[in-house]
Formats: C-alpha cells, structure tokens, sequence
C-alpha cells in the first residue's frame, strides 16, 4: 500500500510581504482623500448652515430692526434662537444668559454690523472644535457678505484662508479666497 503525501497549501512569506505592501500604498493614497472628502463635506454643511442666517438677517432689517445681538425689541433682533454647531468655534451671541443656560456657549457663527447701520453685514463662521484638522489648523472661515442697501442688499459667499491650498475647499455658490 502507497502512503499519499498531501501537499501543503497556502501562501509563501513572499506573497503576503507583496500583499501587505498594495494595502499599505492604497491607504497611503486614499486616506489623504478621504480626509480631503470630509473637509469638503463639513465645509458644504456650514456653507448652509450660516446660508440659513441671511434669511432672518433680512427679515429683521424688513421689519426695521437694525441691531443685532441684543434681546427683541423695537429696533432689535435678538439672536437668542441661533443652533450652536460641533463643526465651530465663535462665542454665543443674542440673549447671552438665555444661550449659558442650555450650557451651548460656544459653537456659533458671527455676525458683525458696522458702527452705523447701513445695510451691510458679514456673518463669519471659523472651522474648529470638531472640524477636520485641516480645517482647524490653517483657520479656514465661511464669510457671508451684504451689500450695504438696506431694501435688498446682495449677499456673497467665500471660503477664506490665509494657505492658498486650502481655498480649494470652496464651492461653485461659494468659492475659496484669500482671508
């Protein structure tokens, strides 16, 4: 009677060195992508989420209401109702107590009016908190501009950054320039 060898199978030590080397350079090329992508995403998210702010920017202006940042009234808008975002950084604005006491304080996009109401007004939201990193550290900011015409100002858009690289995160509706 004949003994039958079996042979062994599987895979040299050769093979799975070649194999761990492509997963290792396709995650050297597409993790940088990735984290590109999402940039990309968290920059398009803010884009309307502070889009959302000209509406009732405009709204009180309409109404006759020419400050900003202080509890409502005759000729204030108050800002009280404004949602904090994890994806920035900016202090609470409108009814500072009624904000402190939801503990959301930070967070906020800002809106800056001129000294004399004429229209104009920028809402500027900074990337931080939990932003992607390279969002964070090169201090990239959505800005909303108004023309300074108090019956129908026109807004504008730009993703702004002092690193020219990353003012590739902008859009078609908003695009990237220098800070």
């Amino acid at each position: 009677m004949k003994v039958k060898r079996k042979l062994q199978a599987g895979f040299t030590l050769i093979e799975l060195m070649i194999a761990i080397a492509i997963v290792g350079i396709l995650a050297a090329v597409g993790l940088p992508a990735y984290q590109d992508y999402i940039a990309k995403t968290q920059v398009g998210r803010v884009i309307t989420e502070t889009g959302g702010l000209k509406a009732k920017i405009d709204g009180c202006f309409a109404d006759g209401k020419t400050t900003l940042n202080a509890t409502v009234g005759a000729t204030t808008c108050s800002l009280a109702d404004l949602q904090a975002s994890k994806l920035l950084t900016g202090a609470a604005q409108g009814d500072a107590t009624a904000l402190a006491a939801t503990g959301a304080v930070t967070g906020y996009p800002q809106i800056v009016l001129p000294g004399t109401f004429t229209g104009a007004v920028t809402i500027e939201a900074t990337f931080g908190n939990s932003a992607a990193e390279t969002l964070k550290s090169a201090v990239v900011k959505v800005r909303w501009s108004r023309t300074a015409n108090t019956a129908g100002g026109v807004w504008s858009c730009n993703v702004v950054s002092a690193t020219t690289a990353l003012q590739r995160f902008g859009t078609a509706s908003c695009p990237g320039a220098a800070s």
